[in-house]
């Protein structure tokens, strides 16, 4: 190379490549964090939810916050504030090409990661890894207390307006899953011992489809099939779900109130198993007698 070439290639290469690194390093250096933290902290308020942030500040092509705290749940009349999700550090790693952002955080002793493109439709990528229940706070799950890790796979189109537009996949999977207590409908449920839930869902052409949905414990074995079909909303979606569920002897004898509720909502098949249908929609779930081997 010769020195002409390697002057010229300095100028066109080299000087703005460096005048471009140096605005980048100055402006998150010099950004208002301050101002910054304000701001999300009145939109959440907005939204009705509380956020705290101890720290927030730049990483490389990227602003982190440290000890963020989000109470998304309201405190009953005369009790005191539920425990907020607590999360150790959030960065955020905007990309231009396609528009969006890439998020990692720890959270709940885990990891999480996602991509988010803003485009029409969104496109949402997540992947998360050693999720603790136990974490949560009590009100999270509604009237369950749930104890285990979770991981979950997603890779989205959504369609804000018409949840029946969204399409992709998403999978989870949940072990060591222990049902400390809990109620449905008004039905105590006693400790269940659920082990290893699994759970794989192809969203497509305004149904979603279950393609694998089974829970293997040492209290009960479950297996579920069938689809949803997905509503402009997520909540009216319709249910069309069979239910195949197997309580060990040992559970049954330790709970003689469910033997006998099952003998009036479940029949029993010639293999052990009970059988049901999930019906009505998913913001308010029925459960049907169903005849064994019968659709």
């Amino acid at each position: 190379m010769t020195p002409q070439l390697k002057k010229r290639l300095v100028h066109l290469v080299a000087y703005p490549a460096f005048f471009n690194a140096a605005f980048i390093a100055l402006f998150f250096l010099l950004f208002p964090y301050d101002a910054l933290k304000d701001r999300l902290q009145s939109e959440a308020r907005k939204q009705g939810i509380e956020l705290t942030i101890d720290a927030i500040g730049p990483v490389l092509f990227g602003i982190e916050a440290q000890g963020v705290e989000l109470h998304l749940f309201k405190s009953a009349a005369g009790k005191a504030l539920p425990a907020p999700v607590r999360i150790q550090s959030l960065k955020l790693l905007p990309h231009l090409f396609p528009m969006g952002a890439h998020i990692s955080a720890q959270v709940l002793g885990g990891q999480l990661d996602a991509s988010i493109q803003a485009t029409q439709p969104k496109r949402l990528k997540l992947r998360a890894a050693g999720l603790q229940l136990m974490h949560l706070p009590p009100e999270a799950l509604g009237n369950l207390v749930l104890d285990g890790e979770l991981s979950l796979l997603a890779d989205l189109s959504l369609d804000e307006q018409d949840f029946a537009k969204t399409e992709g996949r998403l999978a989870l999977l949940g072990t060591q899953m222990l049902l400390r207590r809990g109620s449905i409908q008004g039905f105590t449920l006693p400790r269940v011992d659920l082990g290893r839930i699994e759970l794989d869902l192809d969203l497509a052409e305004g149904k979603t489809l279950l393609k694998t949905a089974r829970i293997t414990g040492v209290d009960i074995v479950t297996e579920l099939n069938g689809d949803i079909r997905q509503a402009r909303k997520l909540a009216p979606s319709t249910l069309n779900v069979g239910l195949r569920f197997q309580p060990s002897q040992d559970f049954l004898s330790r709970n003689p109130l469910i033997t006998a509720a099952l003998s009036m909502a479940a029949k029993k098949a010639h293999d052990g198993f009970y059988e049901a249908a999930l019906k009505g929609s998913l913001g308010s779930p029925s459960f049907q007698k169903r005849t064994p081997g019968g659709r």
